[in-house]
């Protein structure tokens, strides 16, 4: 199959799957702001965060060599999946029981959970790798559905049937996480039939490829939520609740970049070798963030008369909020692209130094601006340190894969969607303000599908 067809083939079958189980969750949030305070949903936001700054520690991002390794032909499936059962069990174990000290000795509260969430979603993401990386990928995108839905009618069963609450918000994380390795389990014979190896050069080789993306990991997990805890700090949890709330709006964005990368991962790896990789791997960027631009630009359209018509009255500020997010995540996305380039060719060194420096940025950032300008602080640290990290990438990945940059259309774009952020600030009524940030998306539609057309004139 032609790499684009199968990166295109991939991404529609990914898409299906994520589009249906981001959406649904996506859909949760006006009950969840109905049947929840900002104070619990904030904890509850605080909690997840938490658990996902674990998730790397108790598994030694072993998940991500999985899916590097059981593509590379030099392996056999068997010997890999041996080994990250191995090396991601006995880092799981060393973890749960330090979490098991910690509620014995300090009796904290809602640990047990977090200890349920660790364990299962641990198991989960090496499982899931795996069946991505032997090319099953219709039932990982299936598996994603199916946490979704199922995450989905228990949070319906246990808040809004029950009033369980918080409790109930948990307890369906650790059950749906459940029943997906269950269903990879019993869908996948590779499991079943697997004759359990251990190779302890292709552990050694799985440790320095991984180990790097652990610190990484939690580097990405201090740009992505140590902005919470300062919130905390110096706004209160409910300020907590209104920042989680509008970090959820540009998660339709977050669905595209997922998709994709599910998708671009496995091609990267496959195609990191071909002669012509820097042709491919720029065409694909080229077409991916004027997608993305588009995207934001939607979002920014429709912004304000979602969050007036769904969302509780107490909730109604996030817009104002939900712009410089945007612009962080489309950055972050870029960001991932060229990250994509340091797995393939096995460099993870690279991912750790550039995730180091953005890091960095995101701490500073927030403990400059948020105890000044509150919840704007936090929303700028995420677009900023996203930006500095795409472009130590762009410049550190030349080494690998030389992607050109078509720099005037991406100012260009920037531009379109600076003017859409200037029209939610200014005094016009909620219907004007639609129709002139639609103008204004519809010319960048067309400017974007005329270079398009220009560039396949110019490969002819």
């Amino acid at each position: 199959m032609n790499k684009y067809k199968k990166l295109l083939s991939n991404s529609l079958i990914f898409g299906i799957g994520n589009f249906g189980s981001k959406i649904l969750i996506l859909l949760m949030v006006p009950f969840y702001t109905f049947h929840m305070s900002t104070t619990s949903y904030g904890t509850a936001d605080l909690i997840t965060t938490t658990t996902n700054m674990l998730l790397p520690i108790a598994t030694l991002s072993i998940h991500e060599a999985t899916l590097r390794f059981v593509m590379d032909k030099e392996y056999e499936n068997n010997i890999i999946l041996s080994n990250s059962l191995f090396l991601g069990g006995m880092a799981l174990t060393i973890t749960l029981i330090f979490l098991l000290l910690i509620k014995i000795i300090f009796n904290v509260e809602y640990i047990g959970y977090m200890i349920g969430i660790v364990a299962v979603q641990a198991i989960q993401n090496i499982l899931a790798q795996f069946t991505r990386g032997i090319g099953k990928v219709k039932i990982y995108a299936i598996n994603g559905l199916l946490v979704s839905v199922f995450l989905v009618i228990l949070n319906l069963l246990f808040i809004g049937e029950f009033n369980m609450n918080l409790y109930g918000y948990l307890l369906s994380i650790i059950i749906s996480s459940f029943i997906s390795i269950v269903f990879l389990i019993i869908s996948s014979k590779e499991f079943f039939f697997c004759k359990y190896i251990l190779d302890f050069q292709t552990t050694k080789r799985m440790l320095i490829f991984s180990f790097p993306l652990i610190p990484n990991s939690f580097m990405w997990w201090i740009i992505n939520a140590s902005s919470r805890y300062f919130i905390l700090f110096f706004v209160g949890v409910s300020g907590n609740g209104i920042y989680a709330v509008a970090t959820k709006i540009p998660t339709v964005l977050s669905i595209v970049q997922t998709i994709f990368f599910q998708a671009w991962q496995m091609s990267a790896i496959e195609e990191f070798n071909a002669e012509e990789n820097k042709k491919f791997y720029t065409s694909v960027f080229d077409y991916f963030s004027k997608l993305m631009f588009i995207m934001t630009g939607v979002i920014l359209v429709i912004v304000k008369p979602v969050i007036f018509t769904f969302l509780g009255d107490e909730y109604h500020i996030v817009w104002r909020y939900v712009s410089l997010l945007l612009l962080g995540v489309l950055f972050s996305s870029f960001s991932s692209f060229f990250g994509t380039t340091y797995i393939a060719a096995k460099k993870t060194k690279g991912v750790l130094v550039s995730s180091v420096l953005g890091g960095i940025v995101s701490v500073g950032i927030n403990a400059l601006f948020i105890p000044k300008i509150g919840i704007y602080g936090a929303c700028f640290s995420m677009f900023l340190c996203f930006f500095i990290m795409w472009l130590y990438r762009v410049k550190d990945t030349k080494k690998f894969v030389d992607i050109h940059l078509y720099l005037k259309e991406i100012v260009l774009n920037c531009i379109f969607l600076l003017l859409n952020v200037s029209i939610l600030y200014m005094s016009f009524s909620l219907v004007c303000e639609f129709f002139i940030n639609l103008v204004i998306l519809l010319v960048s539609i067309l400017m974007n599908l005329l270079f398009i057309i220009k560039r396949k004139r110019e490969n002819r």
